[in-house]
């Protein structure tokens, strides 16, 4: 039977439809970055000649290339002598530029950006303090007592995870500029978080119209008149997460797949996650433990379909009581506002502000910062894994009762 009900998903039109249409947009939306594509490819060579950590060592060589480059530089100008690289990128008048391969000067260029980024690397992450940090957060979020209390406690662990990123040589590790490329943004933020919200839309979707299929058709007095009827809809809920996981999975594996079919990461694969050279913001990337980079891609798209996964059970459960899948989608909508917004109501002295936090929909709107302690307010190492268990039991619990409640529900 459960196969039966899949069947009824993978027949429908409009979510096959909907699952090309949005492929289709994810394409479009990593396409418009492409022309940024062919300076972000200067960093593979410098991998291949420096290696994949800037190392003192490292920078030492990459400064005795960088010197040679200005005298290459030098040796193209006849009316003045630079003194650094950094005078000579900087110079809007210099002639010199017209005059050299444009290879050879985004070469320069690129090595001299790497160097200088390498170079800040250990005097910032000394200078970094969290546990100062902590203070301005408090200030920024109007916290006070017990809720205060949590982000000092929570600020000293991260004070204690910087120095393992330090002890470990994470922070010193290659990767694409985030200041310059933004690469992190765009993959998590701008990507991932379309891409959540699209698989969202075909989960409640092709939930709601299994379950409420028999109802839609008018078929219901006769199908769960039977013995076997009332069971059907433990099937509706496996045959519900089957598909979602399948969607989810078809959806997020293409647009993994073009997109790294795009961008060039096979140098990269096994470089930190928590890098220096990455931050695009005042605060670097910081994840809870040592990762590779291909190691957070796996959790984030882990994560990405377990979600799915309770948005699918929670309108499994919507439509056993309203029976309709179209108001099953606007129940669906109205509690996605209500958890959004009910955060923003608690104050700034109960640890209610924080308790709030744990919900699916929440997590969904910040999947750049998953897994990493750049979000204030879900800043616990275990944030993602304790909101996927506190509405798993839960919705394990509501299922049962519900399909109590449908045994006994009165069919007309």
């Amino acid at each position: 039977m459960i196969r039966y009900e899949m069947k009824k998903v993978f027949q429908s039109p409009l979510l096959l439809g909907l699952l090309l249409f949005f492929t289709g947009i994810n394409v479009l939306l990593m396409a418009e970055h492409l022309p940024s594509r062919g300076s972000m490819n200067a960093l593979s060579d410098i991998l291949e000649r420096y290696g994949g950590l800037a190392t003192e060592e490292t920078l030492y060589t990459m400064e005795g290339d960088l010197k040679e480059g200005l005298v290459w530089v030098n040796s193209h100008v006849e009316s003045k002598r630079y003194q650094t690289l950094n005078e000579a990128f900087n110079d809007p008048s210099a002639p010199w530029k017209e005059s050299i391969p444009q290879e050879r000067y985004e070469q320069l260029q690129n090595l001299h950006l790497y160097n200088e980024t390498g170079e800040q690397a250990n005097a910032f992450y000394r200078e970094l303090d969290f546990t100062t940090l902590s203070s301005s957060v408090i200030q920024q979020y109007g916290l006070s007592g017990g809720a205060a209390d949590i982000v000092r406690s929570q600020f000293k662990k991260i004070e204690e995870r910087k120095q393992e990123v330090i002890a470990n040589d994470e922070h010193l590790s290659f990767f694409f500029h985030g200041l310059t490329y933004e690469m992190h943004t765009f993959l998590f933020k701008d990507i991932g978080l379309v891409l959540l919200f699209e698989i969202m839309t075909l989960v409640v979707l092709l939930s709601a119209y299994v379950s409420t299929y028999e109802f839609e058709q008018r078929t219901d007095l006769v199908v769960f008149s039977t013995k076997r009827g009332r069971k059907l809809m433990r099937d509706k809920l496996a045959a519900s997460l089957c598909s979602a996981s399948i969607f989810a999975g078809s959806l997020t594996g293409l647009t993994m797949l073009v997109y790294f079919n795009f961008y060039d990461y096979s140098q990269l694969w096994h470089s930190s996650f928590s890098n220096y050279f990455m931050r695009e913001t005042p605060l670097p990337y910081i994840s809870w433990w040592n990762l590779s980079f291909i190691e957070y891609v796996g959790l984030f798209v882990a994560l990405v379909i377990i979600v799915q996964l309770i948005f699918s059970a929670i309108s499994w459960f919507l439509s056993i009581w309203i029976k309709n899948s179209y108001l099953v989608y606007l129940a669906f909508s109205v509690l996605f506002g209500l958890l959004i917004w009910i955060p923003g109501l608690m104050p700034g002295h109960s640890l209610m502000i924080f308790a709030a936090q744990f919900n699916p929909f929440t997590l969904m709107l910040n999947p750049h910062t998953w897994f990493t302690v750049n979000n204030p307010m879900t800043m616990f190492s275990y944030y993602e894994l304790m909101t996927i268990l506190i509405w798993g039991i839960g919705l394990f619990g509501l299922s049962l009762f519900s399909l109590y409640c449908f045994k006994w529900q009165e069919i007309s």
